[in-house]
């Protein structure tokens, strides 16, 4: 009798400890299993959505003189070091918008990504429209849901060449992804699997970092988004400082359900000339005009041929330092493309208006 009290003693105290062991959660230092831990964050990030707002995003840049100069004589106009943006955002599992508000300086910023493609604002009454849903624009979402300016997180990490692994660090969990050169380091907190920074390297040399310093939550405690946040941004020629981000939360919600309009709408004003890159065309509005609406059914906005016969436009560049180590080479690809979607738009502007003239 008291050989089997023992036994189920022993048996007890056993399950006892499994029992601790698991709500404690794995020792500091053990390994997880990279995949497992990406699926569940983003799963997690997308719990957070739908997520809406107005954010303030100062930036700071410290210029690199041999390369401004060369941009300079080449016929470039380099952004000013000191930047702006004032804007409403919105993002969602398929959507985001960014439109800048009054009290932005130094930067233009207007996007709408949606299922079927990207419009993009190059300014007021230019803008862009194509199937590819990645812009290299830093927005309040690059604190958080993306790497830095160009992809979802879900993107980077499940990618066929993602190379995961997880560990657990004191209450954290860090997350590392190595995909094409570049090593992303997430730290997690192990409970809830919300991000706090974000370190990026290439070649052993940190070119990227971000740090979450407070978050709004909603009334429920379950969903959250960066309140405050640093952006770092180094050369990569050389590991130093490049750009600054500072993000500010001036409100945050939290729309329970998908949002169809409202905070979720982007209108391009009359008068703007849109390159569709999708059907190699211009269009230029004669009226307030949905994003979505115009993304969804492009065939049906009215058009002209581009026309090619007018000289090139100095643009405003891309942000001085890249996130990639193939960033020069990024940078260079994506102003020759900004080059000829500006020349095209003007082009089509000139051409449908000279056209209007002869008919009246």
């Amino acid at each position: 009798m008291g050989i089997r009290h023992r036994a189920v003693g022993r048996l007890a105290a056993s399950a006892l400890a499994l029992g601790l062991a698991w709500a404690a959660g794995p020792a500091t230092g053990q390994e997880l299993s990279g995949p497992e831990v990406a699926k569940r964050f983003i799963a997690r990030q997308y719990e957070m959505t739908p997520v809406t707002g107005e954010f303030v995003i100062e930036t700071a840049v410290r210029p690199d003189p041999e390369r401004r100069a060369k941009m300079v004589a080449s016929g470039w106009r380099p952004s000013p070091d000191n930047r702006v943006l004032k804007c409403r955002w919105a993002f969602d599992r398929d959507r985001e918008v960014l439109d800048m508000l009054p009290g932005s300086s130094g930067v233009f910023s207007r996007l709408y990504i949606g299922p079927d493609g990207l419009v993009e604002g190059d300014s007021e009454k230019q803008y862009n429209l194509d199937k590819v849903r990645t812009v290299a624009v830093v927005r309040p979402g690059s604190f958080f849901f993306l790497n830095g300016r160009n992809d979802r997180w879900e993107t980077v990490l499940t990618g066929p060449d993602a190379k995961l692994s997880a560990a657990r660090v004191g209450e954290t969990t860090v997350l590392t992804a190595d995909q094409g050169g570049l090593r992303y380091e997430l730290t997690l907190e192990s409970d809830s699997l919300l991000l706090r920074s974000v370190r990026g390297s290439a070649g052993g040399k940190e070119i990227y970092a971000v740090d979450i310093h407070s978050y709004a939550r909603d009334p429920e405690g379950r969903k959250a988004f960066p309140k405050e946040a640093t952006l770092r941004v180094m050369n990569p020629k050389n590991a130093q400082f490049g750009r600054q981000e500072q993000l500010k939360a001036l409100s945050v919600d939290f729309p329970k359900g998908r949002v169809t309009g409202g905070a979720f709408a982007l209108t391009i004003p009359p008068g703007a000339a849109v390159a569709d890159r999708l059907l190699d065309r211009a269009i230029l509005t004669d009226k307030p005009t949905d994003a979505a609406s115009l993304l969804a059914n492009p065939s049906q906005a009215k058009s002209q041929p581009f026309a090619q016969d007018l000289p090139g436009l100095a643009v405003e560049t891309e942000p001085e330092v890249p996130y990639d180590p193939n960033g020069w080479l990024t940078w260079y690809w994506t102003a020759a493309l900004s080059v000829v979607a500006a020349v095209a738009a003007y082009a089509a502007v000139r051409y449908l208006v000279a056209k209007r003239r002869t008919a009246a």
